[in-house]
């Protein structure tokens, strides 16, 4: 098994200690990390990158990048991504594809809080219900049409397109079951599971995993800590950043869940914001690879 990092971590860990960039590659790597999540950006604008992860002996598991599909022609962008990709030796790209308005992410938040609400996981009538909203959705439908014309570039020269569970309750692709319907829409499209997005929905990760399990060829290992006099479940929660396994989320129950239905890919720790992140990484790292 592979484990992975956000390369945003390492950075920030470099301001947050003080120590020079491959000091902190050098750590990270003897950590056991294989590699780095990274956003396309931090490759195009700094050319240096990709020769410090090298000497470290850090490989690239995902280019990741945000977009506006809803707004405007990505199509170049797209390829930039993809060309980026192969620049780096990454198999997979992901994307954020965009946000609708506020009115659109009323009337989508109404409709799945009557699904969440239901007795049954997925009840068919009340999905009915989201999926016509969907399908009448003029953003949502620009998306779906650019996701899927990524995922033709994409399969055209070997990279795999994602998306995740995004932690923005205005993404299209923040629900389980919005991600359902998307991934249906956008055939060869995957997902990148990320274990702790799902509770900004009120979505229980485990329920989730069962739903979408079928798609996910990659997996962000994302808890979360509680925010200090807060009860309940889900988003109430609280939605505080915290090292793998230190964390509410069931994180060993769900990993042997993922290794149980074969997946063999990379497990990226995550955990933007954390006043520590050497430390974080380091604690993410020992769990992880004490678990697998």
């Amino acid at each position: 098994m592979k484990i992975s990092v956000f390369y945003d971590h390492i950075l920030q860990a470099q301001e947050q200690t003080y120590k020079e960039l491959p000091e902190v590659l050098a750590n990270v790597r003897q950590m056991g990390f294989e590699a780095v999540e990274i956003r396309a950006s931090q490759l195009t604008e700094h050319k240096e990158t990709l020769r410090l992860l090298d000497a470290a002996g850090l490989g690239i598991s995902c280019v990741y990048d945000f977009y506006e599909m809803n707004r405007r022609d990505e199509s170049a962008h797209i390829r930039s991504h993809i060309d980026t990709a192969l620049q780096a030796g990454a198999e997979r790209i992901l994307i954020v594809p965009g946000f609708l308005s506020e009115d659109d992410t009323a009337g989508m938040q109404e409709l799945l809080g009557g699904i969440r609400g239901a007795s049954e996981p997925l009840p068919e009538n009340l999905f009915n219900r989201l999926e016509s909203f969907l399908d009448e959705n003029m953003d949502i439908q620009s998306i779906t049409d650019g996701l899927g014309y990524a995922v033709s570039a994409g399969s055209s020269r070997g990279i795999a397109v994602m998306v995740e569970d995004f932690d923005d309750l205005s993404s299209p692709v923040s629900s389980m079951y919005t991600l359902l319907y998307v991934l249906r829409r956008v055939k060869g499209l995957k997902l990148a599971f990320d274990t702790g997005n799902f509770a900004y929905s009120n979505e229980d990760a485990i329920d989730a995993w069962r739903l979408l399990c079928g798609y996910a060829v990659h997996i962000h290992c994302k808890d979360r800590g509680r925010d200090s006099g807060l009860e309940g479940s889900g988003a109430n929660k609280g939605m505080l950043p915290a090292s793998v396994g230190d964390g509410y989320i069931p994180m060993t129950g769900l990993i042997r869940m993922i290794e149980e239905s074969g997946y063999s890919g990379y497990y990226a720790a995550e955990h933007f914001g954390d006043i520590d992140q050497e430390r974080a990484m380091a604690r993410s790292a020992d769990f992880l690879r004490r678990l697998l």
